[in-house]
């Protein structure tokens, strides 16, 4: 029977018309010779040789048919298995290139963090600013690697390692100033916009520290980030000197044209608000 179904389809199909029409002739022959003297026995056996014929159609219809069928599904589980097996590799190489990524840039961060340790003064901050920014980079690929969805970023999880990296970063010079991060729920991010929304959080935290607490020494700086209705908000508020946003631009603060670069990048509205001693406000809205 196996060696039966593994013929062609074809090949079945002319062995059934050849033994169909050996067993009609050849049993219509011997139907006459043996009953040649009862049309009622003849009758009879014209009868059981049609469902006899009806059976085994019905039956060799239903073996193709089936076999057919179990073909498309093997065939099937098949694709569906190597579909699985290679998006199970790319998973595992896609990871271990964001663990890669995020192994380089720590060390880039290390080197940059060695050489402001023993800069002067004049360029201490550019480093440490920098160090921020690639660690800001660095997280977001963190972050992909621990998680099995490579496409999306939970930006209330990275908004909470961020602050805490900030923290401890500016910890020692403004051991008065507070950070303090109102958490949200769950909002998921694409990686495109994802990074630019990290560095843009990275330079604002680091703008109020060094802007508008130069010359105060106690206060707040409360980072907020919510969805409302299909946008995102990042809110970045302190509540120390604050500093004149035009004058910011004009002297061409690096940290300023990034914030707006990066804003238009991911098309986004980026704006400050500020009054010189009632502190600066700085809010992103992102259409979802």
């Amino acid at each position: 029977m196996k060696k039966v179904f593994q013929l062609s389809a074809l090949k079945i199909g002319l062995i059934y018309l050849f033994l169909g029409f050996i067993w009609i002739y050849f049993s219509d022959y011997l139907a006459l010779i043996v009953f040649s003297d009862s049309i009622e026995t003849q009758r009879f056996i014209q009868t059981t040789k049609g469902w006899f014929f009806v059976t085994i159609s019905a039956f060799v219809i239903y073996a193709l048919v089936h076999r057919f069928k179990s073909d498309i599904e093997n065939t099937k589980l098949s694709k569906i298995e190597s579909l699985q097996h290679h998006l199970k590799e790319k998973n595992v190489l896609l990871a271990e290139v964001h663990h890669r990524v995020k192994n380089n840039l720590a060390i880039i961060s290390s080197l940059l963090q060695l050489q402001a340790d023993k800069a002067p003064e004049a360029m201490k901050l550019i480093s440490e600013m920098n160090v921020c920014r690639i660690k800001s980079m660095a997280l977001i690929h963190e972050l992909l690697y621990q998680s099995e969805n490579y496409a999306t970023i939970d930006m209330n999880s990275y908004c909470e390692k961020l602050i805490n990296i900030l923290k401890s970063k500016f910890s020692k010079e403004f051991g008065n100033v507070q950070l303090v991060y109102k958490s949200s729920d769950s909002i998921q991010l694409d990686l495109n916009r994802a990074i630019p929304v990290g560095i843009i959080a990275s330079e604002a935290i680091s703008n109020a520290y060094i802007h508008a607490f130069s010359e105060v020494e106690n206060g707040t700086i409360q980072v907020d980030l919510s969805q409302i209705d299909n946008q995102l908000i990042l809110s970045v508020i302190d509540d120390g000197a604050g500093f004149n946003f035009s004058t910011m631009k004009t002297v061409d603060s690096l940290g300023i044209n990034l914030i707006e670069g990066l804003a238009n990048q991911i098309d986004a509205k980026s704006k400050f608000e500020t009054i010189p001693g009632s502190g600066t406000k700085y809010e992103l809205i992102i259409n979802l």
